[in-house]
Order: structure tokens, then sequence, then C-alpha cells
């Protein structure tokens, strides 16, 4: 085996469980005194803040739903162009994808992920009708105000 010119994997702060993949000691808790939170974990958090199916987040990627699950749960490791894929996707950072610093965005309501999930709808209509659609919603805003 050829030694490592960062020294034993121990020394940055990693430890191997039985024969399992690596984790991170360092890891961001989810809450207080909670387990630290997983890739896959967080990819699930994020893919639902966005309001996105599994199988959304898969057409999307490319990819078929039983690969992003396995993402999910940790089975398979994201690969590099995944992990770029992904933060354009949900709007994070890959260092907060991945849990090496915090978020950008505040969390997102029921109310934001239905909104989300219907301006990807709205990008899908002709430019005509979605031009005719803001001129609907700026009537009604403009009445709120």
């Amino acid at each position: 085996m050829i030694p490592s010119p960062f020294g034993p994997p121990e020394s940055l702060g990693w430890s191997f469980c039985g024969g399992q993949r690596p984790r991170k000691e360092n890891s961001i808790p989810v809450g207080k005194d909670a387990a630290p939170e997983s890739i896959g974990q967080r990819l699930a958090r994020l893919r639902k803040s966005k309001g996105l199916t599994q199988d959304e987040l898969a057409t999307i990627l490319g990819v078929t739903q039983p690969l992003v699950s396995s993402y999910e749960r940790s089975e398979l490791r994201l690969h590099g162009e995944t992990i770029i894929l992904l933060t354009q996707v949900l709007g994070v950072t890959a260092d907060a994808l991945l849990g090496l610093a915090g978020e950008s965005r505040e969390p997102q309501t029921a109310w934001t992920r239905r909104l989300a999930k219907k301006a990807r709808e709205i990008e899908k209509l002709s430019k005509r009708d979605q031009d005719a659609l803001m001129r609907t919603i700026d009537a009604y805003l403009s009445k709120a105000s």
C-alpha cells in the first residue's frame, strides 16, 4: 500500500467502521444533540425542501429514480459531476451539500415549495402564456398593496 502524503486517514478526521466507507467525524449536526446528518440524508432534505420527488430529481439529473434513492440512503457515493448538477438544481453550494458549511438559504415552507414547483411548470409554457400569467399575477399583487 502506498502511504498517503497527508498522513494516516485518522489524522484527517476520518474513521473507518468495519469495512464501511469512511465517515467524517466532524459532520454538522442537524439539531441540538443530534447525530451528524449524512450526505444522503442532507440530499433528501434539500430535495424535499425544493418540492422535488426522487423521480423528478432523477429526470433532471438524467439518471433513474432507484439511483437517487441509493444516493439518499448513502449506498452510493456522489460523482463530482453529479455534485455540480445537484448544487445547481438544489440552489446550494457544494460545501453545503457535503456538510462542510452551512446552507445559504432559509428553510422553505410548504407554500414556497408549492410555488417553486408551479414555477417549474410555468417555465414549460410558451413565452406568450408566461407573459400573460405574469400580468395576471402583477394585477393581483397591485390590488394587495
